[in-house]
């Protein structure tokens, strides 16, 4: 459950407006109200790009792969998940 303070920080999460350089630190938050609206946003900066196939939470990595304004070339580095066409990320053809 998210309390008052992690949804002010789901709130910057999909703000277009918020800076890029929180982005990161929102993607490393230990909430996960706060985390998983970072990988649908429609820009993100190359540092979180980078750090979403590694990222321990999969809803993240679900998310980003999802997310239909997300490359395709980048949503293919993420193991094991479908993107917004429901191919399979990185295995083309399934």
């Amino acid at each position: 459950m998210c309390d008052q303070w992690t949804r002010r920080l789901c709130a910057l999460a999909v703000d277009g407006a918020a800076p890029a350089d929180v982005l990161p630190q929102l993607l490393g938050h230990e909430d996960e109200c706060a985390r998983r609206p970072v990988p649908r946003r429609a820009v993100l900066p190359q540092e979180v790009v980078e750090a979403v196939p590694v990222h321990p939470d999969h809803q993240v990595r679900i998310a980003f792969a999802q997310n239909a304004e997300a490359d395709p070339e980048q949503q293919a580095r993420l193991p094991g998940t479908r993107n917004a066409t429901g191919g399979r990320a990185g295995n083309p053809g399934e």
